[in-house]
């Protein structure tokens, strides 16, 4: 009887444990989701913003194929895009398909899952640092330039304080937007998964 009561206690501690890892995971897979959903949805802004550019750039060539210069300017915009939205892809891609797994040892594959989701947010945040801002002042000079080239005779070097007008504003809104998302879909998921890896390795 002694032998039974004490097995059954040990089926009951066995179970204990499952539940409270079982609760964890549970746990953690909300936190860590949540932050991949605000991350995921930068992605989706931003690529639906680089279609509209690519889209944009593309009836200008197309439409003014003549002006050579117009579509070489328009076509340079084009490329320097590209890297960005190739390592977009390549990144989130990598965040989207991240799975935890269910071992018997659920703090340790948590833990590693949330460290990999963490390291692959931190590296495009640390890319879109230094290549958005050289990204963004030249294809906002590059617009302005376009607008000038199609809209007003002689272009730029005839109404430099129109394009003024539209460079400086246009690009501080840029800017303003750029620090904004920074906030939401990086700085602050970024925190939150170190929170979480915190209570993990507490």
């Amino acid at each position: 009887m002694e032998k039974l009561n004490q097995l059954s206690a040990e089926e009951r501690s066995t179970q204990m444990n499952s539940l409270d890892k079982n609760h964890l995971h549970e746990i953690v897979k909300r936190r860590s989701k949540k932050q991949k959903g605000i991350s995921m949805q930068y992605f989706w802004a931003a690529l639906v913003l680089q279609i509209i550019v690519y889209a944009l750039l593309s009836n200008v060539i197309i439409k003014y194929w003549n002006d050579s210069t117009l579509r070489m300017v328009s076509l340079f915009c084009i490329l320097i895009y590209v890297p960005f939205t190739l390592v977009l892809l390549r990144d989130f891609k990598k965040i989207a398909v991240l799975r935890t797994q269910t071992y018997e040892d659920i703090a340790a594959p948590l833990s590693n899952y949330i460290h990999e989701q963490h390291r692959l947010l931190l590296k495009h945040y640390q890319f879109k640092k230094r290549y958005e801002f050289l990204l963004t002042t030249c294809s906002v000079a590059i617009m302005t330039w376009v607008i000038l080239r199609i809209y007003f005779p002689g272009g730029i070097m005839a109404h430099p304080i129109i394009a003024a007008s539209i460079f400086i504003p246009s690009l501080v809104a840029c800017l303003i937007v750029s620090r904004k998302d920074d906030k939401k879909h990086f700085q602050a998921p970024l925190k939150q998964l170190e929170d979480i890896i915190a209570d993990l390795d507490s």
